[in-house]
């Protein structure tokens, strides 16, 4: 419950992801408090990652590979691809897989092979105005 709100917008600081919170509005005047306003409900969601994409790389066997990278090292996949297809650079290109699905291991690469991909999709995430 929020007290002595004055103007617009309110932001309520105290809430937590993927919990629906339900919002009245009342107002106090010189005759007293009045009747509740229409309920709103609100499902904060943490934004998306600014400055990240989904790089998802088709092989030539139909397999799908995706992987959350940062926008400079999606820069330098398709440096890489660019310069391999322009014939300077190696076979391989290894992708750090980060923290993903780390289990035991200090870290995971998957390495690309530039002659079994087929394509690349790059999908931004958008930023979030607030």
């Amino acid at each position: 419950m929020a007290n002595n709100v004055y103007g617009s917008p309110y932001i309520d600081t105290t809430v937590s992801n993927g919990t629906t919170y339900y919002y009245v509005v009342t107002a106090i005047g010189t005759t007293g408090e009045s009747n509740n306003s229409n309920e709103a409900s609100a499902t904060p969601v943490t934004p998306p990652p600014s400055g990240r994409a989904i790089l998802v790389v088709t092989l030539n066997t139909g397999l799908e590979k995706e992987f959350d990278l940062s926008i400079s090292e999606v820069n330098a996949f398709i440096a890489w691809y660019e310069g391999k297809a322009a014939g300077t650079g190696p076979t391989s290109y290894a992708i750090d897989k980060h923290d993903n699905n780390k289990g035991p291991f200090k870290n995971r690469k998957d390495y690309m092979i530039f002659d079994k991909i087929l394509t690349y999709q790059v999908n931004e995430y958008t930023t979030v105005q607030q």
